[in-house]
């Protein structure tokens, strides 16, 4: 089973979240964790705009046919890893170094990514100001994401 987890970098809690609040993802699966966090480098991420890369990214991913990779690179970070479509149906999530990190299905990864994102928006999406540009592009994403999935 998948853990997917979205944070604020523990600096940005002190100030005022704007558009560019560095955050962190992990993804702990059943073979593997791959985390921005868990790094002796900094790998935290703009998190608010690699939140819109992520969902429009694995939007697109899961209904092109054709398509049989993403590569997630969070915004302004190495942080990267990929999800890859395999023969039996499901998909094989990954580190850089091609790390097992978990294999499951299109609904589990959906579910496992809304979750969080909902969990992620409702907590620290009302504290960044209407006027920031990441509010509007973020309000998008979240909502093509549902409607694709019917969530």
């Amino acid at each position: 089973m998948l853990n997917f987890k979205i944070e604020l970098e523990k600096t940005e809690l002190t100030k005022k979240l704007d558009s560019f609040s560095r955050g962190h993802i992990t993804l702990q699966g059943k073979y593997g964790i791959i985390s921005s966090k868990l790094s002796t480098k900094n790998y935290s991420m703009m998190i608010f705009i690699s939140l819109c890369e992520l969902l429009d990214g694995i939007r697109l991913f899961l209904i092109n046919s054709i398509q049989n990779t993403y590569h997630f690179v969070g915004v302004g970070s190495s942080f990267q890893f990929f999800i890859v479509k395999t023969e039996s149906n499901k998909l094989r999530l990954t580190g850089i170094e091609n790390k097992i990190i978990d294999e499951i299905t299109e609904l589990e990864l959906i579910e496992n990514i809304w979750r969080e994102v909902k969990l992620f928006i409702s907590t620290y999406g009302h504290s960044l100001d209407k006027n920031e540009i990441v509010k509007t592009d973020l309000s998008i994403s979240i909502e093509a994401f549902k409607k694709q999935f019917n969530l």
